[in-house]
């Protein structure tokens, strides 16, 4: 079966997410610059992941972060893991890295 053709908000959305995990406390311009998006587009996504939970706005700036959901959601994916299903990830994302 070939790879299906992905969705384009979707994979903006987890860019967003996955670029937040190493720059916490973000404004959505340097979001929007970092991953090349229109900031209205930026907002939108951002405006998603806050209402779903995932992302939070410092209602004393304009910065965001990512919310103790994703944190909690990512902690309990690890949770369920095997160990050779975790070895596997682990591995093929240091091939990835490394190409």
């Amino acid at each position: 079966m070939g790879k299906t053709k992905p969705i384009q908000s979707v994979v903006r959305a987890m860019e967003i997410l996955e670029y937040m995990v190493n720059h916490n406390h973000c404004r959505l311009q340097e979001i929007s610059e970092a991953l090349s998006l229109n900031k209205s587009t930026t907002y939108t996504l951002l405006s998603t992941l806050e209402q779903k939970g995932y992302v939070e706005r410092d209602p004393q700036s304009p910065r965001y972060s990512l919310s103790i959901s994703c944190w909690q959601l990512g902690a309990i994916s690890r949770q369920n893991l095997f160990p050779s299903v975790k070895s596997r990830w682990l591995l093929e994302h240091l091939a990835d890295s490394v190409q």
